[in-house]
Formats: structure tokens, sequence, C-alpha cells
């Protein structure tokens, strides 16, 4: 954030928790903040507190301190410290900011929260008075000790920046790696033994991610071929995945497709939403195609498609109801098909990263091993023909998100997906 503007557009992002802990972490005279720490003052799962602060960060409010490359805590950022007065401010002027010192609106907060984690009765009772305990007691400490922590502060000018190193966490690199490679068979490619090798190298910690870009880029030169495109866009998959923050934005769907595709589609195309109208003979439609958005209306439907996502709160943990959300999200994202190529890889990553964001762990394995069945079940969930007497179905995608998010075993073949099936023919 390098400015009052920035910092404006970053908190309009966030929804009301999440700016209610953002001015906790401000007003408290404390440097550093664990999950736990907070989840014990505010009076909601750990879990919670993990979600909103990787909110927090990936807009760029705080940053996490790290030991043997795991998250130990966090601290507010340099911006967050140099604009302290400025997000304050802006919070205290947001409608329902004020919840935060309203002993009712937080205890309504709590009662939700209780009842959602499936307390009841006396025990139900008891909690509550000891989280609303809690947070009065913070809330009155933090604003007393307000004004005397920002006289006596520098706000952290002294302080400066560090390089965050790729984590060494080799099964949270192969889990992205998964998902990297197997999504090029999206678009009928496979990587190269090369890219495997070099993958591995990643993995063990020989190689960084730059590395292997300079190396394939060096690899491959000049050459427009299919393998190049494979092994360049899943390496540059990973890395995404990895180092890659989040903004719920068409900013970052179209810096996504530009870093993903740079050598690789040409100029016109990489980054640039399309100027002209597509359709794509599909196998498991018999030939026919989803209706794709007009290309004069892409920007406006992104707009309006994450404007309403925002909006949708999923649960700790996820529900079929929040799976449905998610398909039909991915679906409404997916039909517009903004770019002329590589769209289907650059919604997978928008969403994965998105999902980290949120705080929920992915297991890469249906990408790694079903990307193909991830396509087609985007086609089935958008497709409607009279002439077929076929509907927009969900099903196949939910069955990919469950075993994506909820280690579900759900048998993902392409065959089934045939719009054949549903007629019999």
């Amino acid at each position: 954030m390098n400015g009052k503007q920035d910092i404006i557009v970053s908190l309009s992002n966030l929804n009301s928790k999440e700016k209610q802990l953002l001015l906790l972490l401000i007003m408290s005279p404390k440097t550093e903040f664990s999950p736990i720490e907070i989840s014990r003052v505010i009076g909601v799962t750990n879990r919670t507190v993990i979600n909103r602060l990787s909110r927090l960060e990936s807009f760029g409010f705080v940053e996490p301190i790290l030991v043997k490359e795991r998250i130990r805590s966090y601290r507010l950022s340099k911006s967050s410290k140099i604009f302290a007065n400025d997000i304050v401010d802006y919070i205290n002027s947001y409608p329902g900011a004020d919840i935060i010192v309203n002993k009712q609106g937080r205890a309504e907060e709590i009662l939700e929260e209780l009842l959602i984690e499936g307390y009841s009765g006396d025990v139900l009772l008891n909690e509550f008075r000891k989280r609303l305990y809690h947070v009065e007691n913070f809330i009155n400490n933090t604003i007393k000790e307000s004004k005397e922590a920002y006289k006596n502060s520098s706000f952290g000018d002294d302080s400066t920046y560090e390089i965050i190193p790729e984590t060494t966490d080799k099964e949270y690199k192969r889990n992205i790696w998964n998902a990297a490679t197997g999504l090029q068979a999206v678009d009928g490619l496979k990587v190269s033994q090369y890219l495997k090798k070099l993958a591995e190298d990643n993995i063990s910690g020989i190689k960084s991610y730059e590395e292997i870009n300079s190396e394939l880029i060096k690899e491959y030169g000049d050459s427009n071929s299919k393998q190049k495109e494979a092994d360049i866009v899943a390496s540059r998959i990973a890395q995404i995945l990895e180092t890659c923050g989040f903004i719920m934005s068409p900013d970052l769907i179209l810096s996504i497709h530009e870093y993903l595709f740079d050598g690789v589609l040409s100029s016109d195309i990489r980054g640039k939403f399309r100027k002209y109208n597509i359709r794509k003979k599909e196998t498991i439609l018999l030939g026919d195609s989803v209706q794709y958005a007009d290309h004069i209306l892409i920007k406006a439907q992104l707009n309006r498609i994450l404007d309403d996502e925002r909006s949708y709160k999923y649960s700790e943990n996820l529900t079929d109801s929040d799976i449905d959300h998610l398909s039909e999200f991915t679906s409404k994202l997916w039909q517009i098909h903004p770019f002329g190529e590589g769209n289907t890889r650059t919604t997978a990553v928008f969403i994965e990263l998105y999902l980290k964001s949120l705080g929920y762990d992915v297991n890469n394995e249906p990408f790694r091993n079903h990307s193909d069945y991830y396509r087609n079940a985007l086609v089935r969930s958008c497709y409607k023909s009279e002439t077929y007497n076929s509907e927009p179905t969900l099903k196949y995608l939910n069955r990919f998100y469950m075993n994506l998010l909820k280690d579900s075993d759900n048998e993902l073949d392409c065959f089934d997906l045939f719009i054949s099936n549903d007629q019999n023919l």
C-alpha cells in the first residue's frame, strides 16, 4: 500500500469482523499477536482468527513473523502503522463499526457463534458469560491505552522490510505442484520429465521458483511448442499458489493470466480481456458449445459476480451449502471466459488463492489426477440446451470440490458428464 487511497480501497474489501480485528490490533499496545492469544481475548475459535488474519495479510495490513518457516505470530505492517489514524477514522465511520464497543451488538455475535459451535443449555450460558467478559476487559484496556500507545509509538519508521523466503515444507510444496502440473490437462497438455525433475528440486529446496523459470526460458527459447507452454505455465502456477496474496478484484484475474502466459501467449492475448466473442465445440456436449459472455460485458459481469461473492460468508467447516455456493461462484466466473486462451487454469488459480485466503486446506490430488473432469464439470455447470433437454447442473463440480476440500472419495469419471448419458442415447 503506497498511500491513503490504497488504504481505503483495501479496507473496502474487508468485512465488518475483519475491520473489527484490525481496529483491535491497531489500538492494542502490543507489537506481536499470536492467533491463539487473539482467539482467547475476543472469544472465537483459533481457526476463525487465522482466517481473518490471513485476509488482513492478503491486503497488506499485517505481516507474519516466521520461525523455522512457520508462522509464529503476526504484527502490523509498516503501512498500517503509518496510516493508523486514517484506518481508525475510516473504520469508525463505516456503518456498523461501533459494534466493537457496543456490548449488545457484540453479545449477539458471541451468541450466534456459540450456537453455530453447538453449545446449548447451561454450558452455552457459562461460555457466553466467559467470552463476553474477556471482550469487555480487552476493549476497555485497549481504549484506555490507545492514546498513550499512539503518543509513544514511532509507527515503525526504523523497521526494515524482510524478504519472506520460500517455504521449506516439502508436503506443502508437493501439494502445490500437484495442482500446477495436473492443471495442464485442461488444455490437453502434459508436463515433461524435465519439468518434473525441476519440481523435485524445488520441493527439496535445491532450486527456487525464479531459478526454475530462468532455466525453462533458456531451455525453450523462442519455441512455440505445447511442451513449453505446459512446463512454463505449470512452474508459474506453483509459484503463484505459494507466494501470491489475494484480492477479490478483476485486476488479480488479469495479473494471474498475464504472469502465467508471459512468453507463452501473444501480447494481444495475455493479461487482456478478449475483444471478440467465442465458442468452442465440446466433446461431452456432442459438438455443441457453452454460451460465453459477450466481450463487451466481460468487465461489468466480473465486477458484479465478485461483488456478490464478497457478501457470502462461508462456515468454518464447509457445509454442503457452502460447497454448492462455491461451485456456483466458480461456474459464473468461468462462463465469462474473459480471455482468448487459458481461462480454466486462470480460474482455478484464482479460486485456490481465494480458498487459501479464507483459511481452508486444499488437497490438490483431484487437480493432479482429474483436471479434465474439473473442466468438463465446469462445462456442464453452464450448459443449457432445449435440443438435448439439458439444464445447467452443479452436481459434478460439487463432487470435485467435495474431494478437494472435504477429503471425500467421489468417483470422478469424465464419461459420466456426456449429455448423451442424460438422454440415454
